[in-house]
């Protein structure tokens, strides 16, 4: 062999030695992470990238995970993309006790216990229903809802569960997860991680799904997964209180305010009309004593019957007829345009820039009126950041035919610190806005601070198997109970208007309603709501009492030199009406007119529908006995504009009070009605 042969083998056994050696080093390097690392990793690398969720789970996959304390399990993913055994076919339709869908992060998914020891497979145990673990690690509330909107669609599922994890989803709620992290090689990471350090090679993600030793250089190099919260816990709580700290502030205008505009208005309207009523008659020569005095009894608001006297020397007096109040009304408006073109046409005149003025003011009002007839006030904001969340989940639910439940998780056990105290207010309001939306809902803190520190593994947010047992149990028990009565949202339905308060009724026009002359009765419309008012002598003692109709219906009575009843009621078309009206025998001394209460008096107000058309008409009645309920009060719009109702009751209705809700029980009185996304009596 030549020297030149010999120097060549010689260099090809170093280097064979040198990669021998090296091949060996890297797989001692390996070894090592690997023993470490208890043979598994403490993240998941089975996600594949996702439009729009931003990464899902590899369908048909599996790997091991460590847990802290080296506690290895085995993940596996379906061919759907959830974790767990095959999903088995859907229905058709939603049937009820049919599925359970679970939608939630980490808590959900159940990181660290195995496939048997998760929430899912035990709720399934303990209420032999088929459930359905679609909790995928790094999602949130934004992702917690379109999954749910898609799983509805695929799987019609009877009842949808929803963890909301308190350790991330309130500072998460607004950003996605697409936003938020990315897939690399299977692993999930923050977007804002730092380059790659490694080159692109064949093989590489399979490499980097099984090397050991390449994840360490990723994790020295801030490549860091991000599958679930990595938080401290106590520093966290502290964050998220301070974050959440400050109550939010009642905005817009209230229930009060609009009231005290509305009588603003409305007096600066009357206001007008008693400085158009004195022009008039220095104005206008052609109008007669008695077109003056049926405009003063329609802007006054006489009844049939009185008998008025002009205010000035010449002392001219008017019985009041309904007939004439009509007509006062429809001169009071003609009488108005006729002003407004005298200012026009008499500039030079010194009174017409006052007068100018005062049209302004009460076109202004008059539009101030109109535009407050059908404003509510605006509530306060949702203390819950997560209402919003938690409305389109149950409104994804509802128009599926599936029930919704909501469980509040904690991110520890809480203690007994300032901090721990107010982060329970914060699932609490979690809890109490689900309740708002009509579903049920659970704060899991009670029956995981039960089940004690074994409830999640040592140092981390993740729940335990003790966790996982005792949140199944707690949710098993909420399935049984029925959900709770949806409250009706804010506002007011199409076509629907607040209930006027007493200063609109001032210049309300009059309506006929047949047989309201002979009763003394005043009778209004304003928008969809009716007014009659019946005025009889001192001690005539009236009463009246809705026999049927719109629990919306109120009532309110006064005594004084003349005994008077007032009914405000909504006029709905299709909703007949019934009302009882009762005067006393009423002491004939001193009473000039010959009136029917003088004998005692039982008379009907009915409404009657036709179509969009309606009949409305007092007539003579039966006596009837008085009922023992109490009479409902006419609202004077000086209510709490967020009244606290008993269970069983919600907030609804023009006027603003507490109903009967008929979600799951009849009305045993008025008529069951949607009001807001709410099933009221009303």
């Amino acid at each position: 062999m030549s020297a030149t042969n010999r120097a060549s083998s010689r260099s090809l056994r170093t280097a064979s030695w040198i990669a021998i050696g090296g091949l060996a080093g890297l797989l001692l390097t390996e070894a090592a992470f690997h023993v470490r690392d208890g043979s598994a990793f403490p993240n998941l690398h089975l996600y594949t990238s996702d439009a729009r969720f931003g990464l899902r789970l590899t369908p048909s996959s599996s790997q091991s995970l460590a847990q802290p304390g080296k506690r290895i399990t085995t993940l596996r993913v379906n061919s759907q993309g959830f974790r767990g055994d095959e999903w088995p076919k859907p229905p058709d339709t939603t049937t009820a006790g049919g599925a359970i869908l679970l939608v939630g992060d980490a808590a959900a998914f159940g990181i660290g216990v195995e496939q048997g020891e998760t929430a899912a497979a035990i709720l399934a145990k303990k209420t032999r229903r088929t459930v359905l673990n679609a909790g995928v690690p790094t999602y949130g509330p934004q992702e917690y809802l379109a999954l749910t909107e898609e799983l509805l669609r695929a799987q019609h599922p009877s009842t949808v569960v929803v963890f909301v994890n308190e350790a991330d989803d309130w500072t998460e709620r607004n950003q996605p997860s697409r936003d938020r992290v990315e897939v690399r090689d299977g692993w999930a990471v923050a977007k804002t991680a730092p380059a790659d350090p490694l080159p692109q090679l064949p093989g590489r993600s399979w490499l980097l799904q099984h090397s050991h030793a390449l994840q360490e250089i990723q994790r020295r190099a801030g490549i860091v997964p991000v599958d679930r919260p990595n938080l401290d816990v106590t520093a966290t709580r502290s964050q998220l209180v301070r974050f959440l700290d400050d109550p939010p502030a009642a905005r817009g205008i209230s229930e009060h305010q609009i009231a005290g505009t509305i009588a603003s208005a409305a007096q600066k309207r009357v206001e007008a009309d008693e400085e158009f009523t004195a022009t008039m008659h220095t104005l206008f020569r052609d109008v007669t004593a008695k077109a003056m005095l049926e405009m003063q009894a329609a802007r006054d608001q006489n009844q049939p019957g009185d008998v008025i006297r002009s205010k000035d020397s010449k002392g001219d007096s008017l019985q009041v007829t309904e007939a004439g109040l009509q007509a006062g009304a429809t001169r009071r408006n003609e009488m108005e345009n006729r002003l407004a073109t005298w200012v026009e046409t008499h500039r030079e005149d010194a009174r017409a820039l006052s007068l100018q003025h005062a049209l302004a003011d009460a076109n202004r009002a008059r539009d101030q009126l109109i535009a407050l007839g059908t404003r509510v006030a605006d509530s306060a904001p949702p203390r819950s950041p997560l209402a919003a969340f938690v409305q389109a989940m149950q409104t994804a639910c509802k128009s599926a035919g599936a029930d919704l439940v909501v469980v509040a998780v904690p991110m520890d056990a809480h203690g007994s610190t300032s901090d721990t105290a107010a982060a329970r207010g914060v699932l609490t309001d979690l809890v109490n806005a689900a309740n708002e939306a009509g579903a049920r809902a659970l704060d899991a803190t009670d029956v995981l601070n039960a089940a004690g520190s074994a409830a999640f593994f040592e140092g981390t947010s993740d729940l335990a198997a003790p966790g996982h047992a005792a949140l199944a149990q707690a949710v098993a028990s909420v399935l049984s109970e029925p959900p709770p009565d949806a409250r009706p949202a804010a506002g007011l339905p199409a076509g629907r208007s607040r209930v006027p308060v007493a200063e609109e009724w001032l210049l309300a026009p009059s309506i006929f309603v047949s047989g309201a002359a002979r009763d003394h009765c005043a009778t209004r419309s304003l928008r969809e709501w009716l007014f009659v008012e019946c005025d009889g002598p001192s001690g005539a003692a009236p009463w009246a009492q809705l026999e049927s109709g719109s629990l919306e219906t109120r009532f309110s009575e006064s005594r004084g030199s003349s005994d008077r009843v007032t009914i405000v009621t909504p006029l709905l078309p299709g909703r007949n009406l019934d009302v009882h009206l009762h005067w006393s025998s009423a002491p004939s001394s001193g009473e000039t007119r010959d009136l029917p209460w003088q004998t005692g008096r039982d008379a009907a107000l009915t409404v009657r529908w036709t179509g969009n058309d309606a009949t409305i008409a007092l007539a003579d009645a039966p006596p009837v006995d008085k009922k023992a309920t109490p009479p409902r009060v006419q609202d004077a719009g000086t209510r709490d504009p967020l009244p606290t109702c008993v269970e069983g009751t919600v907030n609804a209705g023009s006027a603003g009070q507490c109903f009967a809700s008929c979600a799951v029980d009849p009305c045993t009185e008025g008529s069951c009605t949607d009001w807001m996304g709410s099933a009221v009596c009303l």
